[in-house]
């Protein structure tokens, strides 16, 4: 078999096989988007791991400013990790009109159904429901062609913008992350400073000569 020669086939057939290009491409970034949003996990759980989130209980014994100073910096990387966790799991309602850029329909009646709603981009793939846009009512396979061209470049575009919108708020997390390990960096030098402080000695428990506490010579 020979190679088809470029000059024979039909514009609307090479611009189908672009458009499936470019979903392809699409759905690879989305692909890389989900491995970076589970690193993102991953560290975060790594650092809420850490033991310094244990040290509510060293309060009781050391009365020390560093205690204070540590947990002003516990609670600065919680928030910071709660806030890099909501970057990467809350997604917002899409708005179609704007995220998947209209494409113009000239079959009467696939534009309708265009304007509704979808909540995955791989959903515009879908034939229209219309029966003269079925298959077999077709009178030539160019219109066929036009129809699976509209459909895909929608799909694209609509994962497109879904894949920068989710690349903004993985961005986001990545840099509430880096805060957060800092913060949680610094109460880890603060924690064995504050387990070495010494113990305070209360003023009305000490002894004196003759083994009597202060209440006793009362």
């Amino acid at each position: 078999m020979g190679v088809v020669n470029a000059e024979t086939r039909s514009p609307v057939s090479i611009a189908l096989e672009h458009a499936v290009r470019r979903w392809n491409a699409e759905t690879e970034n989305a692909s890389r988007l989900s491995h970076r949003e589970n690193g993102i996990l991953a560290v975060i759980a790594t650092i809420l791991g850490l033991g310094f989130f244990k040290a509510g209980d060293l309060g009781t014994r050391h009365l020390h400013s560093l205690f204070f100073l540590l947990g002003l910096f516990v609670v600065l990387t919680l928030v910071l990790l709660m806030l890099a966790l909501r970057s990467v799991l809350w997604i917002p309602q899409s708005k179609e009109g704007k995220e998947g850029g209209r494409v113009t329909s000239t079959t009467a009646g696939e534009g309708a159904e265009d304007d509704q709603p979808r909540i995955y981009a791989s959903e515009h793939l879908a034939w229209p429901r219309i029966p003269e846009l079925h298959p077999t009512n077709l009178e030539a396979a160019s219109e066929a062609y036009e129809i699976a061209y509209k459909r895909v470049t929608k799909a694209a575009n609509s994962l497109s913008a879904r894949n920068i919108k989710r690349k903004e708020r993985i961005e986001l997390g990545q840099r509430f992350l880096f805060l957060a390990a800092l913060s949680a960096a610094v109460s880890i030098i603060l924690y064995p400073l504050l387990g070495s402080s010494p113990k305070p000695i209360s003023t009305t428990e000490v002894p004196r000569e003759g083994g009597q506490t202060p209440a006793d010579t009362r």
